[in-house]
């Protein structure tokens, strides 16, 4: 019997046990006993909050409040899960309470020296005032620290270790960097004493800049080989009669019967000639590619063209003129002084043409000439072409004026002229005439 008390009296204490033994509560709750002695979890009251989970607190937090409304803002409401979030106006911090009996407050900010060096005043923390040659940093735990910044140097400087800071380049040393941070400044090239080289220096080397080299006149030297700032062995010009292009510190002499495109003539000649066209030497001593040569001579052509044009037409016009005013004399009834001046100014008026053939025949000459000349080839294929056109154009299409300007002529001569002593041509026909009145 006793044994059996025994065994009921642990089953009991087990159980109680168990019940006071129950999970903790949760975010926004509370612990509660019973009268029984049983673990129960109630939400925490209005203006309490609890953010733990799995607790076993028998009682919420107060929610914080606002006690100086001035410079303290509601930014999160409290509720039964977290506290209220209440933050400082500007120019002011919180304080957090580094005591329990303390609460949080906010707290005005500190100012700087030099406001330049500083990470301001925010959210919980004060201002971070800094030296000149430090910057401001953040800690893993959200402290502000202040650490130094990054030094970059400038041309003609070097990064000293030993005092982290920029110092100037040594005597022939230079550097040409920009916010760079190497430990030492390059050395300066130096003219060898080897003359055979002929190199020169063009521009001494500097802090900031290198020593440059060219060559002495009468030399040049390859740009593409190798970079101005090294020393090389120049190559002597060559000599012609007649150059297109002087030797340079970094190209060659481009002579008249050389071609430019496979002689040893810079890259900045060979752009202005055209960018990797043919080129070749024009009649007018000047370098250029070969459309602009087909230029020159699709003109020349044209000008000549146009000019044997002209005289074929003129040629035609002025035959089938004299041809016409031949046939009307054949037609003559009477000889009078009228019929002499007919008859003059159509003999005068072919040997006008003729004439006229044989100036223009030597002016069309002329201009193919010139078309094939060296020089003045534009001067003379123009005027060939305008004095050309001019005498064509009065001839055919102003054959009155050519009239008035020799009537005086005609009037004089032939007033004093007689039927009788004009010749054969005039008795021919006269008898020509006579026949055919008397056949009437």
């Amino acid at each position: 019997m006793e044994n059996t008390n025994v065994v009921v009296f642990t089953v009991l204490l087990s159980v109680c046990y168990m019940v006071n033994t129950e999970p903790p509560c949760a975010r926004g709750e509370k612990g509660h006993t019973s009268q029984y002695g049983l673990v129960d979890c109630l939400m925490c009251e209005r203006g309490t909050y609890m953010p733990e989970n799995e607790h076993t607190y028998q009682r919420c937090f107060n929610c914080t409040r606002i006690e100086n409304p001035d410079v303290e803002v509601l930014v999160v409401a409290c509720n039964r899960f977290h506290d209220a979030v209440i933050l400082c106006t500007n120019g002011h911090y919180r304080y957090t309470a580094q005591a329990p009996d303390e609460r949080d407050r906010c707290e005005k900010c500190s100012q700087c020296p030099i406001p330049e060096h500083e990470r301001g005043c925010q959210g919980y923390s004060n201002t971070v005032c800094c030296n000149p040659v430090e910057g401001t940093g953040t800690a893993r735990d959200g402290e502000v620290l202040c650490k130094k910044e990054s030094v970059v140097c400038g041309p003609g400087q070097f990064l000293r270790t030993s005092t982290d800071e920029c110092s100037p380049c040594p005597a022939e040393t230079f550097m040409s960097d920009h916010n760079h941070v190497n430990k030492k400044c390059l050395q300066c090239e130096q003219l060898s004493e080897n003359t055979a080289t002929h190199g020169i220096i063009i521009r001494p080397c500097t802090r900031t800049a290198p020593t440059l080299f060219g060559c002495e006149d009468g030399y040049f030297r390859d740009p593409t080989q190798e970079s101005s700032q090294k020393e090389v062995s120049c190559t002597p010009c060559r000599s012609c009669d007649k150059s297109l292009l002087d030797c340079g510190m970094f190209h060659d002499v481009v002579c008249v019967d050389q071609d430019p495109v496979t002689s040893a003539a810079p890259s900045d000649l060979t752009q202005s000639i055209g960018n990797g066209q043919e080129s070749k030497h024009c009649a007018n001593d000047t370098l250029t590619n070969v459309p602009e040569c087909d230029r020159v001579s699709q003109v020349n052509t044209l000008l000549v063209s146009g000019t044997l044009l002209f005289f074929i037409l003129s040629l035609m016009s002025s035959f089938k003129l004299a041809l016409g005013r031949a046939e009307t004399s054949f037609h003559w009834r009477q000889l009078s002084g009228d019929a002499c001046k007919l008859w003059l100014q159509n003999y005068l008026s072919m040997f006008i043409a003729l004439v006229s053939y044989v100036v223009l025949s030597a002016l069309l000459c002329y201009g193919v000439f010139c078309a094939f000349a060296q020089d003045y080839i534009y001067a003379c294929v123009a005027g060939v072409s305008v004095i050309t056109a001019i005498c064509f154009y009065l001839y055919l299409f102003c054959p009155n004026f050519i009239k008035v300007c020799l009537k005086t002529c005609w009037d004089k001569v032939c007033s004093a002229i007689q039927r009788r002593q004009i010749g054969i041509s005039d008795r021919w026909f006269y008898t020509k005439t006579s026949v055919d009145n008397t056949q009437n």
